[in-house]
Formats: structure tokens, C-alpha cells, sequence
């Protein structure tokens, strides 16, 4: 990628300096490991810049983007052809960097380095600064033992971490538990230490405002404080009433059933919180228990939850002879209409689809969105003249559904019924849904009318207009007539169609245009 390094050339060296350092700003990653090897022969004013664009670059990201780095970064190129990166000297930058902090993040990215020499010279420069950790963890299961081993041989000096630094290693300790390579007696003994601050700062972790953290970090402390216990039942029940995330909320169930044999009626008061997934767990636990139908399961056909619903009425199929549909039906006036609606479509046959018709008219916008969706779920494609309608509604909510709905289905309704729709539209909402109906249709037939849009003024609707103009099949037929068409709106100056698009639909005709007898 590099050649200019065997050219001696200055001033193409630090045109891409500069090109680097602009690109890292900018936010592109693949350019990292550009900048990593133009630190090889770098000056010390070069070095200083790329350190700094390097080190404010890995200041934003948060535990994803670093996690995402640990994966990719070694991927974009391997940095190996003309450099021996275990005789690179990163003694020299230490020196020549005068920020030290910027050298840090250097070094950090570097334990990420493809060179497993050059990974654990880094790692050796961590030593005792806690903020290094989380990139120490990531490398305990690092593809070569020897990096594994020097990264635990620093980590295991580092001086003890406070509250907010062990929360801050969470993500990279839920990863961590996950892999393959790490030595289980490693995490064994770095989960003792984080226990010890959980247990010592407890009282602060009940009044968290979790939000905060993401995702990994919540996983790995409600799995800490779950399989160490140290917490009590009420303790647990009051964070799960707090968790908004299916995946935390299912490591808390998970092991909450897993610790305490519950009774049906202690089971059954999970059944009031909210979450598909603690609901779900918490049927399925019952029914397991029970094995059977017990008095009032019945009451969570009206869970706003469709998986729900689903082993509810799995439950009453197998067990009962209630009928789900009518039970339902006697519902329609009350609060739970919505989801009555939504039951109606998920249990009647196509025949019921009618009791769900003066629910179109609702004012209510979100009814009439679930009474679209349970027609479809009744009848599929044979309602595909009742989303058409739907989508001139006026109501962006209901335009939008009848739209989810022709794309659920894969409705074509061809290209002219589409462009006509699209030109005597005053609505920029609808256009952008018709710019994506085309792609549903036929890639010959749509290709004059999108020719005619290719310079729209929404980038919106422009870009998927050009991608749909670029996906032509090969495989198509095109008349003699529709083929003089497309080439007299293709040249016609008035469109402004760039050569080489014309250039290429007018290859592609060549091969799939019929020629008259």
C-alpha cells in the first residue's frame, strides 16, 4: 500500500501523513494501521501528529468500538510485507513522543498489532497503569500463548482497581468469559478481586443508574452477582423490574431459576413484569413445573408481547377447549383492543380478516396499524389492493404500515402503477416508500421510470433510485419496443444520465432484448 517508503521521496511521505491524520479524523479506522507503519520512519514532528490523531481517535470510542477494533483492527492489512515488526523499537517513540498519554494509546492499538512480538513489547509498556487494563483482559486470550502469558504477568501487577474501574472492565470481562483460549484459572482469580469491590461498594451498585452501562457490562455484573449470591431474592427482583434489555433480563432469569426452586405461585408473580423475555421465561418455567393448564393463563392472550401470546395459545390448544378467537372477539371494546386486534390476526383464518375491516376507519392511528398487520397476517397477498389504498391515508403512521406490509409480503404492483403514484404525490414520506417499492419490481420494467428520477433532489430517494438502476437482471427479457423506450429516455439530455451509466444499460440491452421476428 505504501510504496513511497522505497522512493525516499519526503514530500509523498508526508502527503500521506497528512492523508492519514485527515482520514483518522475523520473517523476511518482502516487507516490506523496505515498510520502504525508510517511511525516506522517517521521524524519526530510526524510522530507527535500521528500519535495525537491516533490517541484522539481511540478517546472516542466507547467499550463496542474498542471491542470492534480487537477484532478488525489486525484485519486491514497485515502490516508485515516491508516492515519486521519485531525489531521495531518502540523506545524510540516512548522518547520521542512527549505526550505520554498519547504514547499510551499508541500502545494500547498496538496490543492489537497482527505481530505477536510486537503485541507483547506493547503490552510490557502497560505496566502499572490501570486505565490499560480493559486491553490487558482483551489480550488474555490472545492467539499466542506467550502474548496470553505476558499480558496476565502485567495485568496480575496492576495496582488495585477502584468501583468505576472495575465497572469500566465489565464489557471486556464479558467477552473474555466467552472465549476459548483464556486460562479459566485467569478468570477465576480476576473475578475474585472484582467480587471484593462488588461486595465492598454493594450498596452503591443498587442505586446505579444502570442506563450508563452497556449492554456487556450489565450481562457480566448480574451474572457476578447472581452466581456468587451476593444478593437476596428481593434484591434481584428489584433490579430485573429496573432492566430494560431482553439479554440482561435473561441472564437474571436464567439464573435466577437456576438458584431457587420456585413454586407455581411464586413463578407466577413474574408473570406482572414487564419484558417479553422475563414473561416468555416465566410461562414456559410454569408450564414446566405444571405440565398442564392452570386457572387464568388464559389472561395473557393480552400480553402486549407477540411470543407471548404464542405460548399462551400453545398451551391452551393442547390443554383446553377455549376458543381463542372469540375470547378475543368479546375483548374489542375494551382497553386491550389493540392487542385484540393483533390476537384476531394471529389465531382466525383468512375469513375473519372482515371483523378487522371497520377498524380501518379508526381515528386512532396506532388501531388501525394493528388491525393492517393482523389483515396480513390473515390474508398475505390477497390484500395487496387494501395497503395500496392505505397508502395515500393522509396518516404517515398508517402509510408506513400498509408499507411494511407490501414489503412483508413481497407485493409487486409494477412499475407504472408505482411511478404514477409517486409523480402526483405531494408527500416526501410516500415518495420514499415508492422509491423502495421499486426494488420489488421487475429491474427492466422499472428502469425508464427511474432513469426519469435519477436526479431527484431527495438523496433519500437518489441513492436508492441509482442502486436500484444498478441492479439489472440478466436473466430478463425486454421487447424490441420497450428496448428503443429505455434507450430514448437514457440519451434524452433532459434527463442529464451520466455516459457511463448509459454506456452500461446500453451493454446489458444487448443481451436480453428480443429482437423481432
Amino acid at each position: 500500500m505504501l510504496h513511497f517508503f522505497k522512493s525516499g521521496r519526503q514530500k509523498e511521505y508526508t502527503a500521506q501523513v497528512q492523508k492519514a491524520i485527515a482520514e483518522i479524523d475523520a473517523g476511518n479506522e482502516s487507516y490506523l494501521p496505515v498510520a502504525y507503519q508510517l511511525l516506522v520512519n517517521a521524524d519526530a514532528r510526524a510522530m507527535e501528529e500521528i500519535a495525537e490523531a491516533v490517541a484522539a481517535y481511540m478517546r472516542r470510542l466507547n467499550p463496542a468500538g474498542i471491542l470492534h477494533l480487537n477484532e478488525h483492527f489486525r484485519q486491514y492489512t497485515s502490516m508485515e510485507w516491508w516492515i519486521e515488526w519485531r525489531k521495531v523499537d518502540i523506545d524510540i517513540w516512548e522518547k520521542t513522543i512527549s505526550d505520554k498519554d498519547n504514547f499510551l494509546w499508541l500502545v494500547r492499538l498496538g496490543t492489537m498489532h497482527p505481530n505477536g512480538w510486537f503485541r507483547e513489547k506493547c503490552i510490557r509498556k502497560l505496566e502499572g497503569d490501570k486505565a490499560s487494563a480493559k486491553f490487558l483482559l482483551l489480550r488474555l486470550n490472545d492467539w499466542v500463548e506467550p502474548v496470553r502469558k505476558a499480558a496476565w504477568d502485567i495485568y496480575e501487577l496492576m495496582p488495585d482497581l477502584n468501583f468505576e474501574e472495575a465497572m469500566d472492565s465489565f464489557p471486556y470481562m464479558e467477552k473474555l468469559v466467552r472465549s476459548e483460549r483464556v486460562n479459566i484459572s485467569y478468570i477465576h482469580r480476576i473475578e475474585n478481586r472484582l467480587i471484593e469491590i462488588l461486595q465492598a461498594n454493594f450498596a452503591a451498585v443498587l442505586h446505579l443508574n444502570m442506563k450508563i452501562y452497556d449492554e456487556r457490562s450489565r450481562k457480566y455484573l448480574y451474572r457476578l452477582i447472581m452466581e456468587h449470591k451476593l444478593s437476596d431474592q428481593e434484591t434481584i427482583k428489584a433490579i430485573l423490574k429496573r432492566e430494560k434489555s431482553g439479554q440482561c433480563q435473561k441472564v437474571i432469569m436464567t439464573l435466577f431459576m437456576d438458584q431457587y426452586e420456585l413454586s407455581p405461585e411464586e413463578a407466577e408473580a413474574f408473570l406482572s413484569y414487564k419484558g417479553m423475555v422475563v414473561q416468555r421465561m416465566t410461562l414456559e418455567y410454569k408450564y414446566g413445573l405444571l405440565g398442564n393448564y392452570w386457572d387464568g393463563v388464559e389472561k395473557m392472550l393480552l400480553s402486549p408481547y407477540a411470543s407471548v401470546r404464542e405460548f399462551t395459545r400453545y398451551i391452551l390448544k393442547r390443554h383446553t377447549e377455549i376458543d381463542i378467537l372469540q375470547y378475543y372477539r368479546e375483548r374489542l371494546d375494551t382497553e386491550k383492543r389493540t392487542i385484540c386486534i393483533l390476537g384476531i390476526g394471529e389465531s382466525g383464518k383468512a375469513e375473519d380478516a372482515e371483523i378487522l375491516m371497520p377498524f380501518l376507519e379508526d381515528k386512532d392511528a396506532a388501531t388501525v396499524r394493528n388491525a393492517i398487520h393482523a389483515i396480513s397476517l390473515l390474508k398475505g397477498d390477497d390484500a395487496r389492493e387494501l395497503y395500496w389504498k392505505l397508502l395515500t391515508d393522509g396518516r404517515p403512521v398508517v402509510m408506513r404500515a400498509a408499507y411494511r406490509e407490501m414489503a412483508a409480503n413481497n407485493i409487486a404492483y409494477g412499475a407504472k402503477q408505482v411511478f404514477e403514484l409517486y409523480r402526483n404525490t405531494d408527500s416526501e414520506a410516500l415518495k420514499e416508500k415508492l422509491s423502495c417499492q421499486f426494488q420489488r419490481e421487475n429491474s427492466w420494467e422499472r428502469l425508464p421510470y427511474l432513469l426519469q428520477l435519477y436526479w431527484c433532489e431527495n438523496d433519500k430517494i437518489q441513492e436508492t433510485v441509482r442502486k436500484c438502476i444498478a441492479r439489472r437482471s440478466m436473466y430478463g427479457k425486454v421487447s424490441w419496443a420497450e428496448a428503443e423506450r429505455i434507450l430514448t429516455i437514457l440519451h434524452d439530455e433532459a434527463n442529464r444520465i451520466p455516459e457511463e451509466v448509459q454506456k452500461s444499460i446500453a451493454f446489458d440491452l444487448k443481451y436480453v432484448t428480443v429482437k423481432p421476428q
